[in-house]
């Protein structure tokens, strides 16, 4: 059975985003031993693409995260489930929104449209910018700490996982 595995240092930090920081650090490490996310924890992943929605946007917009993911649909499907399952609906109202803005672009090569796309994304950068990161941040880390798959383990732990 596959687990959310996090390092056994956040168990009981006192900074709950340390969870969210071991859950990307950890997944990171998978990619780098060659794992494919179906051998990772689809929760996990969840919780590392709502992750990375949110530092993407939060910083450099939406439209930013389009050309950074390359439009992937899997990275789409990771961020809407992830924003269900954390019951962060304010911020899956304004993820919905960008996905329908984006239509547009599917079936096409995304480094073709850079420097290329006509739809304003600003509206929606300020949208979710209103809502800040502190409650996805907070319940990031609450659905990973509380998640009844999750495990605590140190770095040689992990290695013999």
């Amino acid at each position: 059975m596959k687990k959310i595995i996090l390092s056994e240092k956040v168990e009981n930090s006192k900074e709950k985003y340390d969870a969210v920081i071991s859950n990307i650090e950890i997944v990171n490490e998978l990619h780098d031993h060659f794992f494919i996310d179906d051998d990772i924890h689809y929760d996990s992943l969840c919780s590392y693409f709502v992750d990375v929605m949110d530092e993407v946007v939060s910083f450099e917009g939406f439209k930013a995260f389009l050309f950074k993911t390359r439009n992937k649909a899997h990275i789409k499907d990771y961020v809407v489930s992830g924003l269900k399952k954390m019951n962060l609906n304010q911020y899956l109202t304004i993820f919905e929104k960008y996905l329908s803005m984006i239509t547009i672009y599917e079936g096409k090569d995304i480094y073709e449209l850079e420097g290329n796309v006509d739809t304003s994304f600003h509206q929606l950068d300020e949208e979710y910018r209103q809502l800040g990161s502190k409650e996805l941040e907070y319940t990031n880390a609450d659905f990973l700490l509380n998640h009844p798959d999750t495990i605590f383990l140190d770095k040689k732990q992990r290695l013999n996982y």
